[in-house]
């Protein structure tokens, strides 16, 4: 096999041999999974989202890389270094090991499990930010990102008969991730924006309304994020084509399901793209004329607002997902089934149990090789096959209220790690256009992560507003 179908494997590989992560307190908490790690991280009933806030941003920017040396102890107790891609966790040795192995991606063909045709027409939107065909994109090509927003847009369903117009209205922003330590040598001089997003009026049913935010981690993260992003419209379309009474819950689990099974059929020879450690969360609205339907695998989160016309007072916001995070009660069950160990950042360096947990896989010594913060994701082969990591969606419906101001917001966790719901529905409150609320949300939680002494590191973050009445 040549070196691409390495690369990933290398991240394992490398780590294994070198005993990457084999702390005495490590090693003990191994023999294990850890127990009662925490709470769920969500907001439950009604808050309100127009209390002053706690911080403000300041300007954009555009920063490289999203991998990083994490700075909270940056070595384990045998000196090996930590370094971070996104949501996932190795040492650097291994990481480095990993970018000598790959490759610049070749062009590859077209991926479908042969079940459903997928269907290719010309990209109908002149500005670019609706993505209603794959463009011919295939995995490990080069990456088109969504473009820049210069004005909220809006989206209209045709009248259907006599029924109101119904406008949907949305805006978004993507802030690449930096590191500071991503010119070190060994390492790529850019780092990819591992995010992506999408938004669409589906073809052929003009009162279907998608929204999604896809969160990529591991070495291939940006692929997997994009290839989520290019394959959501046709994957639905085509879907529909052959079940057509599908509901919009069966359509969101299929699609979804659909993706995770493509992508992990990657040739890493043809692709330059490896699935064994890289994939990516995603949070996908799908909008059908009154009511929405949130399907959420990972920990990308969206939330629903709502504000009366009359009275700014009588707000509230509502989490549409519940992130899929390894201290979840019914998440650690499930992992604790496997040959997983749940460790937090202060365990992996030898220390106390605090800080964030990791899903932890072991080699055969005994030794962590790599973890991740998430209990569900689309890709990774290997975390889904050892690690009891699963792709199957959660989905929560709503109703569109048209007395009140409503709205969803969906984000990748760069932003849920620096912003509280409450905080980030009273920035669109006070702004009530979705564009800049977006813009201006990615730019409090990116000045909060410049601030933050415990990371020289930043997350990419992403920002998708819909306003929905």
């Amino acid at each position: 096999a040549g070196v691409a179908a390495q690369a990933a494997a290398a991240v394992v590989a490398a780590a294994a041999a070198m005993g990457c992560c084999h702390s005495t307190a490590g090693a003990a908490a191994a023999n294990k999974p850890r127990k009662g790690a925490g709470k769920k991280r969500r907001a439950d009933g009604e808050a309100d989202p127009l209390a002053p806030a706690a911080h403000d941003g300041a300007d954009d920017a555009n920063m490289d890389s999203a991998t990083a040396d994490d700075d909270s102890g940056s070595r384990l107790s045998d000196g090996s270094r930590l370094m971070h891609t996104n949501s996932m966790l190795f040492s650097s040795e291994a990481m480095e090991e990993a970018n000598r192995a790959s490759h610049p991606p070749s062009m590859a063909p077209s991926l479908n499990d042969g079940e459903v045709e997928l269907e290719l027409r010309l990209n109908e939107d002149p500005d670019g930010y609706l993505m209603v065909a794959n463009n011919g994109y295939e995995l490990g090509m080069e990456i088109e990102y969504a473009p820049e927003m210069m004005a909220t847009m809006t989206l209209k369903r045709p009248d259907l008969d006599g029924e109101p117009l119904r406008e949907i209205k949305f805006g978004y922003k993507s802030i690449q991730g930096r590191s500071a330590t991503y010119n070190r040598p060994m390492r790529s001089a850019q780092k990819p924006n591992q995010d992506s997003l999408v938004c669409f009026q589906l073809e052929g049913h003009p009162n279907y309304f998608v929204f999604g935010v896809f969160d990529g981690h591991g070495p291939f993260g940006h692929f997997a994020a994009h290839f989520c992003r290019t394959q959501l419209h046709s994957t639905m379309k085509a879907i529909l084509e052959q079940m057509p009474d599908a509901d919009p819950e069966t359509l969101l689990h299929e699609s979804i399901q659909f993706i995770h099974n493509a992508f992990n059929k990657a040739d890493p020879e043809e692709t330059g793209v490896n699935p064994q450690v890289s994939g990516t969360t995603l949070v996908v609205a799908l909008i059908k004329d009154q009511d929405f339907w949130v399907a959420n695998v990972g920990d990308s989160r969206c939330i629903m607002g709502r504000r009366s016309h009359k009275n700014d007072k009588k707000a509230s916001v509502v989490p549409m997902s519940d992130d899929h995070k390894p201290e979840r009660p019914s998440e650690e069950a499930r992992i604790a089934k496997t040959e997983a160990v749940l460790l937090t950042e202060g365990e992996l360096r030898g220390g106390q149990p605090d800080g964030k947990t990791y899903v932890c896989r072991k080699d055969s010594a005994g030794n962590i090789v790599y973890g991740v913060l998430f209990s569900r994701s689309v890709g990774d082969l290997d975390a889904h096959a050892v690690l009891g990591i699963e792709s199957a969606a959660e989905i929560e419906q709503g109703t569109i209220d048209t007395t009140v101001d409503q709205y969803l917001l969906l984000a990748s966790d760069g932003v849920w790690d620096q912003m509280t719901n409450e905080e980030v529905m009273r920035k669109v409150f006070q702004i009530s256009d979705p564009l800049k609320a977006s813009e201006q949300v990615a730019s409090i939680a990116r000045d909060r992560w410049d601030r933050d002494r415990n990371h020289s590191r930043r997350d990419d973050i992403t920002v998708l507003c819909v306003k929905l009445s």
